[in-house]
């Protein structure tokens, strides 16, 4: 999974270069960096019991700017559609298994009483390489 992150992330600064960003790499990690930002707010208040409505939709927004970087780039590169739907569709998909992630999270909540989630609540940093291992 990291390999194809470094491709994702090594594609969005090509696209970044080929509009004339002068520092391409901001345009990948200011988006994906605002969505993992937000992500990490949103699963802590799941663990927490707190729904996080602000960080779970300022998520949905970014990962939504971060699937239309990717379709852009990927139909002016290939000019298929599937690579496009595909391109597009990987952090599309992320999130909605992250949704589900939280949504089954947050019944158990707070993670403070519950012995099998402490390590969790302690280690945010767990949920970032079990998504990556995936």
């Amino acid at each position: 999974m990291s390999k194809k992150l470094l491709l994702i992330f090594v594609a969005a600064i090509l696209f970044a270069q080929t509009k004339g960003f002068h520092l391409p790499w901001l345009l990948p990690a200011v988006i994906d960096g605002l969505a993992i930002a937000l992500g990490c707010v949103a699963y802590a208040a799941s663990l927490d019991g707190r729904p996080g409505v602000v960080a779970r939709l300022g998520t949905a927004v970014a990962v939504a700017a971060s699937a239309t970087s990717n379709a852009t780039f990927a139909w002016k590169r290939s000019g298929d559609l599937t690579t496009v739907v595909i391109a597009a569709g990987v952090p599309v998909a992320a999130n909605l298994a992250f949704e589900v992630l939280l949504h089954e999270l947050r019944p158990v909540a707070p993670a403070k009483s519950r012995p099998d989630l402490e390590n969790l609540y302690a280690h945010p940093e767990w949920l970032l390489l079990i998504f990556m291992r995936s």
